[in-house]
């Protein structure tokens, strides 16, 4: 990783602009009814799995936290002293409104992850990011970067959008600039990425059955008509999955439908 710079390949404004919102994002819900997606239920396994046994309480870090609702999450359920990281200022604010909506105390700190504040470095068990490492260049520096927060022995859990499926797919058809912000990840690529950052890969796989939302910008574009025709199909499909997910009636995850890829490492000692 030495003398290798990083490129980011969304500036600043494209997530102050995110961030300005007088809205909050829509609370966690894990209820057992047959209407509730199970994505967010199949991410917290991914992440509880390989951070639960680092004790009672680990001390965890999200980075790139804008308008976090893992954070409230990580802590008044999970128990885990959670903090979080994020460049943006607007992002931070959110996330700590999100917080105040919760009754939760937890620290939000705005800085660069390349450049975190000295009381950061090795204060965490467990690092986890959420749709960040994609929009970097190469992708095992920036995962050299989060890596920086954990103690030795401590664990990197990343997740990123599977770009690589019919999601990317849509996406790259259906609005390419937001396509060209994300670096499109497999298991095997993004699990290499962790290898050259030196750490300990523990797993990476497909994450999820199916979540078809493609961000759409602009007017109608009569041109693209098929390929919003195909996109309402792969919502319907999603929720059709989902059903059976809730009706336990498990669906795999897989290359072409999951709308995530997660990979989880350990630092060496």
């Amino acid at each position: 990783m030495e003398g290798k710079e990083s490129m980011d390949k969304v500036p600043h404004r494209y997530w102050d602009d995110m961030w300005l919102t007088d809205a909050l994002p829509t609370p966690l819900d894990f209820s057992p009814g047959i209407r509730v997606k199970p994505v967010s239920r199949h991410i917290r396994d991914f992440v509880a799995a390989h951070i639960e046994h680092l004790g009672p309480a680990p001390a965890v870090v999200e980075v790139g936290c804008g308008g976090s609702v893992w954070l409230p999450y990580f802590r008044q359920v999970l128990g885990w002293r959670a903090a979080g990281v994020d460049y943006s200022p607007l992002g931070c604010a959110l996330a700590r409104r999100v917080l105040e909506r919760s009754g939760v105390d937890v620290p939000v700190h705005c800085c660069d992850l390349f450049a975190p504040l000295p009381e950061l470095v090795e204060a965490f068990d467990a690092v986890v990011s959420f749709g960040v490492v994609e929009h970097f260049v190469p992708t095992s520096r920036v995962i050299g970067a989060l890596a920086r927060f954990i103690r030795p022995k401590g664990v990197v859990v990343t997740m990123v959008p599977n770009m690589t499926g019919w999601l990317g797919a849509l996406q790259k058809r259906l609005n390419r600039p937001i396509y060209e912000l994300h670096v499109p990840l497999t298991p095997a690529s993004l699990a290499q990425a962790h290898a050259d950052a030196g750490l300990e890969v523990l797993e990476a796989c497909y994450v999820s059955t199916a979540d078809f939302y493609v961000g759409i910008e602009g007017g109608k574009d009569e041109a693209l008509f098929g390929a919003r025709l195909a996109l309402k199909a792969m919502r319907f499909l999603s929720k059709v999955l989902w059903l059976a997910e809730n009706l336990s009636c498990p669906v795999p995850s897989t290359k072409r439908l999951s709308p995530y890829v997660g990979c989880a490492a350990r630092r060496p000692s």
